[in-house]
């Protein structure tokens, strides 16, 4: 106890002192090289070692000092982990400290064989697998068969390629990773939903067995697509799409396939609002809904700070949106300065006559 109370700097925390002592396990054992490893070798700030401790006393005390440092420099060696990584990976998932090194090379090799492009190299392997275990520590335990029916379905299901299911896990164009998609049930969540989009959107090739490329196109450009709830989430947003605009399956296949990040915004916060601000200033339900097809970006932008300022800014010199195509809503700070400019400059539209 005496030497967790100086190594944790106990001193001015009596409280603290206190929960430690309801942990006789604590009393019994030899932390020191755990401590020594964690502070000095991988240098976990004190703080986060006292909660550490406090919140998984059994774990500190059961697991052996050689099996953590076996284990978490068995990652930093193999899969490339930074100690900044490997800090955030003990904050995240502690039991990681009692994974045994064969379980841990199982799991590291799995996601070089199945979750990284086919001829990728080392280095680009460590990376994608570094930011997978960032934002999903916990799949370092999961069993190799369920990691593998996950990769099975979406190769079969869906059609993926390797490339493309190692694109979904690790990654999407702002490099945010969504290793979810490999700890959801197939049977509870991922059939569901493929079965689903494939009837609301028509997803189907010739045969009427295996989905087309754009559903592969849907889950690379946002994979969590595959978690959300269709009856709660998916079947509302498609459904007002459907009956505001009129589209047909193609049409909102349409729609998806360009912005597929459509289906994370709130349909009551984002959507509704967004749709019913476009009508209140003029804007047809029917030009919204051609524009919507073609730029359907219009409809993720933030009404108060990027919608409603534009437009307010347009009508105070005279430009009416119902009059305009709703291409300026769309463009950058600057091409949207540039353009208003141009439109003072020449000639200004104000109501039709």
């Amino acid at each position: 106890m005496r030497l967790i109370a100086t190594s944790l700097d106990l001193s001015s925390h009596p409280l603290l002192i206190r929960q430690f002592l309801r942990h006789p396990r604590l009393h019994t054992v030899d932390v020191s090289a755990k401590l020594d490893y964690l502070l000095r070798t991988l240098r976990l700030p004190v703080a986060a070692a006292r909660s550490m401790l406090l919140a998984h006393p059994v774990l500190f005390a059961s697991v052996f000092a050689e099996e953590v440092s076996d284990n978490l420099g068995y990652l930093e060696g193999a899969a490339g982990l930074s100690k900044r990584d490997l800090r955030e990976l003990l904050r995240r998932n502690p039991s990681v400290m009692r994974y045994r090194r064969p379980l841990l090379r199982r799991a590291v090799g799995w996601f070089r064989t199945r979750a990284t492009p086919a001829g990728c190299s080392m280095l680009e392997q460590n990376e994608r697998i570094r930011r997978v275990l960032a934002r999903a520590p916990a799949l370092l335990g999961y069993s190799l068969p369920v990691l593998d029916a996950k990769a099975d379905y979406f190769e079969s299901r869906l059609n993926m390629t390797r490339d493309d299911f190692a694109d979904v896990v690790s990654a999407m164009p702002a490099v945010l990773t969504y290793p979810q998609v490999v700890s959801v049930s197939v049977p509870n969540n991922l059939e569901p939903t493929v079965s689903y989009l494939r009837e609301a959107l028509a997803l189907t090739d010739t045969s009427g067995d295996r989905p087309t490329g754009d559903l592969v196109r849907i889950v690379h450009g946002f994979p969590p697509i595959l978690w959300l709830s269709v009856e709660n989430n998916l079947a509302p947003k498609i459904g007002f799409f459907r009956e505001e605009f009129g589209y047909n399956p193609v049409q909102i296949r349409e729609l998806l396939t360009s912005m597929p990040q459509l289906l994370g915004l709130s349909l009551e916060g984002n959507i509704k609002p967004t749709v019913r601000y476009f009508q209140d200033v003029g804007v047809s339900t029917d030009a919204l809904g051609q524009k919507l097809l073609s730029t359907p970006s219009l409809i993720m932008y933030s009404l108060e700070k990027r919608i409603k300022p534009r437009v307010r800014e347009m009508e105070s010199h005279g430009i009416l949106l119902r009059l305009m195509p709703l291409g300026p809503i769309a463009l950058s700070d600057a091409k949207y300065r540039k353009w208003l400019s141009n439109q003072l400059d020449t000639w200004t539209l104000g109501e039709a006559t």
